[in-house]
């Protein structure tokens, strides 16, 4: 493959293809290159600076991009939403982009050095006990989706999952009979399972079996405990959907949608300090709190046994599902 010749006059795009090539060489002091997926990101966020060039300068080339456009590409994204975290990490790609250029002697200055990305708000505060009870009482209860959304945010929140726990769990990890769900990982451990809970998951698993056996056995993933309408596991990406839009819905105000950009909205990590905060206020003991999400390594205690049964008794006192 013959790559195109830089010059001052080049259009940024080609610019942008030398770069992203660079980054599949190896650098100075022995670095490796990049790896495809990097560079497939890099690309990915370079790509979307260069559509957005076109809307403010005309046929712009690697040494016509003025700072007031780079500026204006990192306001574009926050008007549209991006998370600060996300507009920072498009401004370094175009950062580098510019040091390449420069390196090249095709670009005298650096456009994008004076910009920088917005502060990081604060987290939102987790939902309230009164705001718990609201949004578990969205998901619908007559459909196969609406069962299986009620029964993730019910283990979700009252279980203190994390995300990739949430995705990872099978029918195995369940114990609906002595009321304890199992979670795998860096440090495996059981957890208590409130009844709100088991009967949202009983509710589901009816549906889910429904849904299963209308399937083909080879095209489905049996063993997995949310799956999606076809089967399959649910991606990351889809339960953290699933909970963006029903938190989304309750902080939504009345009337009908307002114009502009989106609000910022909660994820699932504040379900689970949700989760966290209600039992701490309920009176729990902050080190069996600990031990419920998994914020010290106690799996390995010799009195792990007691711990549990412990920690069974003060979630049924203190958790607002138990």
């Amino acid at each position: 493959m013959t790559l195109p010749t830089l010059s001052p006059h080049a259009a940024v795009e080609t610019g942008i293809e030398l770069f992203l090539a660079s980054l599949a060489e190896a650098g100075p002091f022995g670095r490796s290159p990049l790896s495809p997926g990097t560079r497939r990101a890099y690309g990915v966020d370079l790509d979307q600076f260069a559509r957005f060039l076109h809307t403010r300068v005309t046929a712009p080339t690697v040494a016509s991009v003025p700072t007031e456009a780079v500026a204006a590409f990192a306001g574009h994204l926050t008007d549209a939403g991006r998370s600060p975290r996300t507009v920072a990490r498009k401004l370094a790609a175009v950062r580098r982009l510019f040091h390449f250029l420069r390196s090249q002697g095709v670009c005298r200055c650096d456009p994008s050095a004076g910009v920088r990305p917005p502060a990081p708000s604060a987290d939102p505060a987790p939902p309230t006990p009164e705001e718990m009870r609201a949004l578990l009482a969205l998901p619908e209860r007559g459909s196969f989706t609406g069962a299986r959304n009620r029964a993730l945010l019910e283990l979700v929140y009252g279980c203190g999952l994390r995300l990739s726990e949430a995705v990872n769990l099978n029918l195995s990890h369940l114990g609906l009979a002595d009321g304890r769900l199992r979670i795998t990982g860096a440090t495996p451990r059981a957890v208590p399972l409130g009844p709100q809970a088991a009967e949202a998951l009983r509710a589901y698993l009816l549906r889910r079996a429904e849904v299963l056996l209308a399937r083909e056995i080879s095209s489905v993933d049996a063993g997995a405990l949310f799956v999606s309408a076809r089967g399959r596991r649910l991606h990351p990406r889809s339960i953290q959907r699933i909970v963006d839009r029903y938190l989304r819905h309750l902080g939504a105000p009345p009337g009908p949608p307002r114009a502009g950009p989106p609000r910022r909205h909660r994820g699932i990590g504040q379900l689970r300090a949700a989760c966290a905060r209600h039992l701490l206020e309920a009176g729990a003991d902050p080190g069996l709190v600990s031990a419920l999400l998994d914020r010290r390594a106690a799996a390995s205690d010799p009195d792990r046994g007691r711990e549990i049964s412990e920690l069974t008794a003060r979630y049924r006192q203190a958790h607002p599902r138990a």
